[in-house]
């Protein structure tokens, strides 16, 4: 099976759309926010383009990032399941892991799971989305379950994993837990729109950076599945 994927084009393909997906919704958020151009037309653009928006143009592009995720991971999967070698289900772990969270991203999961766990632990000010206890508990979990495999990865693809996993966790519960206590404090305005910025610019790099550490390591590393990167 011999695969060709230009890997430094595709990096730079997400990355640019990222980018302007980025660029599109601050101007958006400038417009309706700062210059109070609160038309229709406008409405629509901020609902189809902005980040913190569910089921738009930037929620299917994430979603459809960390599918490609769970794909190279059940890829990897499968050839080290034929290798008899390098915890074939730890890969496909992570490919479960992120083939949920691709749809999580898009149908905003945790965001409906939030109103419960605030409920049930009667959270505010950091943890106004208590969304964050359960998958913090998950995350702690899968750190230790992890850290074999983690270790005994090579050098380069571990520092890799490492830097997109702390990124893109940073985004997504640090950031988002400042977003929320934010909100509840000074309400829906700009500062918390920022925040939210910083959040998906966060996430979507941390997964970028993981899918090229993905690709790396498969060039690199596979024996039955033959994947050509070039970087020209």
């Amino acid at each position: 099976m011999d695969t060709y994927i230009n890997r430094s084009k595709l990096i730079k393909v997400l990355a640019a759309i990222a980018i302007i997906l980025t660029l599109i919704h601050l101007a958006l958020m400038l417009t309706f926010f700062v210059l109070s151009y609160d038309i229709p037309a406008i409405r629509h653009l901020v609902y189809l383009f902005a980040l913190d928006q569910e089921k738009n143009v930037p929620t299917f592009f994430s979603s459809l990032i960390l599918l490609f995720s769970a794909l190279l991971l059940a890829l990897i999967a499968a050839c080290k399941k034929k290798e008899l070698d390098g915890y074939p289900p730890s890969w496909t772990g992570l490919s479960v892991i992120f083939l949920y969270l691709s749809m999580d991203e898009f149908v905003e999961l945790h965001e409906r799971l939030s109103p419960l766990a605030k409920a049930l632990f009667n959270t505010s000010g950091l943890l106004t989305y208590a969304w964050v206890i359960p998958y913090g508990i998950f995350l702690v979990i899968f750190a230790i379950v992890y850290f074999r495999f983690t270790m005994n990865l090579p050098a380069i693809t571990r520092k890799r994993f490492i830097l997109a996993g702390a990124i893109y966790v940073f985004g997504a519960v640090v950031v988002d837990m400042l977003s929320g206590y934010h909100r509840e404090t000074y309400g829906n305005g700009v500062g918390y729109h920022l925040y939210t910025t910083v959040e998906e610019v966060l996430e979507m790099g941390g997964i970028i950076l993981f899918i090229d550490a993905l690709m790396e390591y498969m060039g690199s590393n596979l024996k039955k599945f033959q994947l050509r990167i070039s970087s020209e």
